[in-house]
């Protein structure tokens, strides 16, 4: 005669357990249909009219010359630091050390 695990006497009565929380929790998911709440919108946030002369096209300055903006500020402690970092910012250092070993080579060149 053969012996049934004791496993299966366990696993009946939580399969059991654990169908019953999942039908439980099921009918404890009440939910109402969602609607979309009314919030008329105020006139400045419609459309704007089809008129020609309410838009424009974009005009992009990306490429434009900054220039020295920090002077607008009229401060000289932001100058100071702005002269600072133009001279330790080593992108500038490395194109200065560049164009001096082009002008070099383009003297050695005339010279030959």
């Amino acid at each position: 005669m053969k012996q049934q695990p004791a496993t299966r006497g366990v696993r009946l009565p939580r399969l059991t357990a654990g169908a019953a929380m999942l039908a439980l929790l099921a009918a404890c998911s009440v939910e109402q249909p969602w609607q979309r709440p009314d919030a008329p919108l105020p006139a400045s946030f419609k459309e704007a009219s089809g008129e020609a002369g309410n838009w424009k096209p974009a005009q992009p300055a990306d490429d434009a010359q900054r220039g020295q903006w920090w002077r607008v500020f009229a401060d000289p402690v932001l100058d100071g630091l702005e002269h600072q970092a133009l001279g330790a910012n080593q992108d500038l250092q490395a194109a200065a050390a560049r164009l001096r070993q082009a002008r070099a080579l383009a003297q050695a060149a005339e010279a030959a």
